[in-house]
């Protein structure tokens, strides 16, 4: 009689057991969620008093100290996750249920609107060098928009979230009764929540739609202007040594410009000599009064300096590293249901870390800025040592 009793309600007979059961096997969940926490706050506080206090502000520095402090908000709100786990189908907390869900969605909303953002910056940067650029300015008005807009579409859940009642089977006439944190299944609640659902996962795929684009139009543009670098540098050292020859003047074409063979015209040498990446065919196009010169300028062959190559792959980088984190997250959105039969666990453990692997968009980014940034190398490597005298007399 015993072992059918434990075979019909291995989880326990009381609330207090099966909640006790899930949080025994949820143990990773809350390890993983704990260190995301701890790692998190840590390295995006220290990326945020870098970017925003010890660099020139630049619209690059600007989007990435508001990432920073927008994914160091975020793991402060997953403090009340860690916590919640312990109670995880006995906890009838509905104002922390809904304050948790508010923010969440608001923050993890922002960050990727912010990646988002960053990437225009870098897209309009690369493509389109010659033309007007993000100031601090607009990258201010940036921000303030993008959590304006990320905190408006995150209101409703004070009106679909709220505790639900989870009945689980002990018998053919005994059940009982949890509770958890979700979104409610009546009407109207339930009709707000599928209308927001369903616009969540379209900003998603837009945003993720437009970083695809984007950076495949940065990589060509990139490849073909590494081409033509190439192509006139070796057409000026051509021309160079053509002029040192006897002949120079009978070699040379008819239709170049007088400023490139002219040895008297200083400006069409100075040009070739402080800057072989840019070739302009007239010097005369270059003039500002020229209403074709920001034709002419994005047509042109560039290279990005060391720093602005930096700054690029730092955006793509945490793209895709944000895009890969929300793959296992709505994978599983669409593909589990929980489970009240009181036999098994409401999700898997599986389940759980799949649903939370948004959390990691919020952790790898300052990792990311480390690893290409020598400057917030060296400044973390100072901390380090302040922190440690053992490790400074090294």
């Amino acid at each position: 009689m015993d072992n059918q009793t434990d075979s019909q309600s291995p989880l326990g007979e009381s609330l207090e057991d099966i909640n006790n059961a899930h949080t025994k096997a949820y143990t990773p969940v809350i390890i993983f969620v704990i260190l995301i926490i701890i790692v998190g706050l840590i390295s995006n506080s220290l990326a945020f008093i870098f970017f925003s206090k010890k660099v020139i502000k630049s619209s690059f520095h600007y989007f990435i100290s508001a990432i920073s402090l927008n994914d160091a908000l975020v793991n402060l709100t997953l403090i009340e996750d860690s916590v919640a786990l312990f109670q995880y189908i006995n906890n009838d907390n509905t104002i922390l249920c809904k304050l948790y869900y508010f923010f969440i969605h608001w923050f993890v909303g922002n960050s990727l609107l912010l990646i988002v953002a960053i990437s225009a910056d870098r897209f309009r940067r690369v493509v389109y060098p010659f033309a007007r650029q993000m100031t601090v300015k607009i990258a201010r008005n940036a921000v303030v928009g993008t959590s304006l807009f990320s905190l408006s579409i995150s209101v409703h859940y004070f009106y679909t979230c709220r505790i639900e009642h989870l009945e689980f089977l002990k018998g053919s006439n005994q059940t009982v009764v949890g509770y958890i944190c979700a979104l409610s299944e009546e009407y109207p609640q339930a009709t707000v929540k599928k209308v927001f659902h369903i616009t969540d996962i379209c900003l998603h795929v837009t945003s993720i739609g437009f970083l695809i684009i984007a950076y495949i139009i940065i990589v060509r543009k990139l490849m073909s202007s590494r081409l033509n670098v190439r192509t006139n540098i070796d057409a000026c050292a051509h021309r160079k040594k053509s002029q040192d020859g006897p002949s120079k003047m009978a070699n040379v074409d008819d239709t170049i410009d007088e400023a490139d063979v002219n040895p008297s015209s200083n400006e069409a040498k100075n040009q070739d000599r402080v800057n072989p990446s840019f070739k302009f065919e007239h010097a005369s196009e270059w003039k500002p009064s020229d209403s074709n010169i920001a034709i002419n300028r994005n047509d042109a062959p560039f290279g990005l300096s060391e720093t602005e190559r930096a700054f690029s792959l730092t955006a793509f980088v945490i793209s895709v590293a944000s895009v890969v984190s929300f793959v296992p997250y709505y994978v599983n959105m669409f593909n589990s249901e929980p489970n009240t039969d009181g036999k098994s666990l409401v999700y898997t453990v599986a389940d759980m870390m799949s649903r939370r692997s948004y959390m990691l968009n919020s952790t790898v980014n300052p990792f990311i800025m480390l690893y290409f940034n020598s400057s917030f190398r060296k400044f973390v490597v100072n901390i380090w040592c302040c922190l440690c005298p053992k490790r400074r007399r090294l």
